[in-house]
């Protein structure tokens, strides 16, 4: 298994942005790849070979703040190419897509 950390990257700079995290496990098979905001888990990625996904939001937090938010829609574009709004996020959250569980 392999580990990596980096900073999320503003899409308007390319800039690193301070206090948004990418935690990416590669194993032989998958990647689980986490984003986290400050020190907290908000999202959980796993990926195949194939590229099948799943995601899971962390149900107290994914929505904390604006700033979550924006940086959250970085992290599902970077991997699954979400493209979308909040709202399309909760969409994804009520018809199962998403699951929620606590990450922390």
């Amino acid at each position: 298994m392999k580990v990596n950390t980096s900073n999320l990257k503003s899409p308007r700079t390319g800039n690193a942005v301070a206090n948004q995290y990418e935690i990416v496990f590669t194993h032989e098979q998958f990647q689980t790849i986490f984003f986290q905001s400050y020190r907290t888990i908000i999202a959980k990625l796993h990926i195949n070979k194939k590229g099948d996904w799943a995601v899971t939001l962390d149900e107290n937090d994914w929505d904390y703040s604006r700033t979550t938010l924006r940086y959250l829609r970085v992290f599902l574009n970077d991997y699954i190419n979400f493209n979308g709004y909040t709202k399309d996020i909760r969409k994804n959250i009520e018809s199962g897509l998403y699951k929620l569980t606590n990450l922390n």
